[in-house]
Parts: C-alpha cells; structure tokens; sequence
C-alpha cells in the first residue's frame, strides 16, 4: 500500500481561507463597522506594524495582549 506521509511545519500563524455565506459575511461586517470603537485593540496580537485593527472574538484563554471575548452571534459562530 503506498501512503503519503505529511510533516506538519509550524512557522508561526496559520491562516485558514474558505467561502462563507453573503449574509454571514455582511454580518461580520455590520457588527466591525458599528461596534468598532467598542472591540477589543488587537494590535499587540498582530504580526507587523498594524495600527488600528480590532477583534469581535477570541476564544483562547485570557492573556496580558488579549482577553476571551466574542462580539458575533450564534448563528455566525455556528
């Protein structure tokens, strides 16, 4: 039997990329856009010199550069 073997890598972030829904999409954006200056600074999570981007959900534990928190609603987490 021939079988792959893969090694997994880890070089920092993974970054996942995949279709949602328009209407989840337009959700999203509806609640960055009117709960901007209330979201959680993610900056100090970011790689690189980013200034001004903010988090609606981080399900990890609690830290110093972030806390739990999740500004979206079921149905977009679901």
């Amino acid at each position: 039997m021939n079988t792959l073997k893969f090694d997994f890598v880890f070089l920092g972030q993974s970054v996942l990329k995949y279709q949602v829904p328009l209407d989840i999409f337009t959700a999203i954006n509806q609640i960055y856009e009117q709960n901007f200056h209330n979201l959680a600074p993610a900056n100090k999570q970011l790689v690189g010199k980013i200034e001004n981007e903010h988090s609606l959900f981080y399900h990890g534990a609690d830290q110093t550069k972030m806390k739990n928190h999740n500004m979206l609603p079921r149905n977009v987490t679901d």
